[in-house]
């Protein structure tokens, strides 16, 4: 049996990755003391984010654990939007850049960046960031 991850989030509850799909994650949001299964947190794709999932009515939040539920929904959206980002940098002739090194490069860094793979794409090096194939390789 894997250990699924855990994360301690704030004084009374857990988060607890239950799903690792492809692209997104599945977590369900625990009582601390009694594991009872407050929630869930996964992708909506309508709303192309990460969002809460009330398991059954009468869950009463203080702003406290609201606070503690939006921030880590605030994480995983920021966490998935990173890799997309990184991704396209890579793929635009950048190489690879780690969302950690994303975070710490300057405005002026991000629009040299942002301009370089515009250019890319006009010049049809490739058409759709996440497909490896369309790629040119002559560089």
């Amino acid at each position: 049996m894997t250990k699924m991850a855990t994360k301690k989030l704030g004084k009374y509850m857990l988060a607890e990755l239950v799903e690792q799909k492809p692209k997104t994650q599945v977590w369900n949001i625990l009582n601390k003391k009694s594991l009872e299964l407050l929630g869930s947190i996964a992708w909506y794709s309508p709303w192309r984010q990460y969002c809460f999932f009330v398991e059954k009515g009468g869950v009463i939040f203080n702003h406290r654990c609201l606070n503690e539920i939006s921030d880590f929904l605030f994480r995983l959206n920021c966490e998935h939007r990173m890799e997309k980002v990184c991704a396209i940098i890579a793929l635009s002739g950048g190489g690879y850049v780690s969302p950690r090194k994303l975070l710490k490069m300057s405005q002026e860094e991000l629009d040299r960046m942002t301009e370089e793979i515009r250019n890319a794409r006009k010049q049809g090096i490739f058409k759709n960031p996440f497909d490896v194939r369309t790629v040119r390789t002559d560089r």
